[in-house]
């Protein structure tokens, strides 16, 4: 709607000439310089572009209109720094508080980005019980496995299922075995899957939430506990995802900005 008021405004403007006394170059420019200084950058763009396509021949007339262009990448990279600076100096915050109940592993030796998981969730915990464990990088990429300990049995693909209201996921990941005197089967999820995994937990937290192995070969409930610890780790995932997008998009803006400086000193 803003965007549509805009160019409402500019067609007001470009229309608002008679035939005697039509828009000049400069009459385009004052009008932008007028939208750069109100911060309607949209508009200026728009009045700006007009310059190039209306007045073709007028060479300093475009090279001005090219450097108010340029000029409005600057504002905005501007803007879009102090935007993506203060959020992400609010969820380091908010990083530092959920972190807290996690524990952050990182094996140097084969690792080049460390994963947080809760310590009730460490396989060193669980070594005799079936259950579901995630864990969650820096990036914000989600891991889950399926944790199976019983008669010998591999693991193909789980079956996640609210018993309140009957919805349901199923989901396939990559299996692994090994027999230590008890035979042991983990089922690995990650990116789109993990996350539609935990998605479901979180989304059915009050409800009890039944895990089927492959079709119907061992069944159980997930324990509130787990569940909680499932919804938190899904939600430091999110957490993480945004602090690493808004990292990204505050180095891009701070890069524009530097280019844009360098440029103009040296004219």
């Amino acid at each position: 709607m803003r965007k549509l008021l805009l160019t409402i405004s500019v067609l007001i403007f470009l229309f608002s000439c008679t035939d005697n006394n039509k828009p000049k170059p400069q009459d385009y420019l004052s009008a932008a310089t007028n939208a750069i200084d109100s911060c309607h950058y949209a508009q200026a763009k728009l009045l700006l572009d007009s310059v190039h396509i209306l007045f073709p021949k007028q060479v300093d007339q475009r090279r001005l209109a090219k450097y108010y262009s340029d000029s409005i990448v600057y504002l905005e990279a501007q803007r879009s720094y102090r935007y993506a600076d203060s959020l992400l100096s609010e969820l380091l915050g908010k990083k530092q508080e959920l972190t807290t109940a996690f524990r952050h592993e990182l094996d140097t030796n084969y690792e080049d980005i460390g994963h947080y998981i809760l310590a009730e969730l460490r396989t060193v915990r669980n070594t005799t019980r079936c259950f579901l464990q995630a864990m969650v990088n820096d990036d914000g990429e989600t891991v889950v496995k399926s944790f199976y300990v019983g008669r010998k049995l591999i693991q193909e693909h789980l079956t996640l299922t609210s018993t309140e209201t009957n919805e349901q996921i199923t989901a396939r990941g990559n299996s692994y075995e090994f027999n230590d005197g008890s035979w042991h089967s983990i089922l690995t999820f990650e990116n789109q899957q993990s996350n539609e995994i935990l998605n479901f937990v979180s989304a059915h937290i009050n409800n009890k939430i039944q895990i089927i192995l492959n079709d119907k070969d061992y069944k159980y409930f997930l324990r509130d506990n787990e569940k909680k610890m499932l919804q938190s780790t899904y939600e430091l995932s999110i957490l993480l995802s945004d602090i690493k997008r808004l990292k990204q998009q505050r180095d891009l803006t701070e890069t524009q900005i530097t280019i844009w400086k360098s440029k103009h000193n040296n004219e």
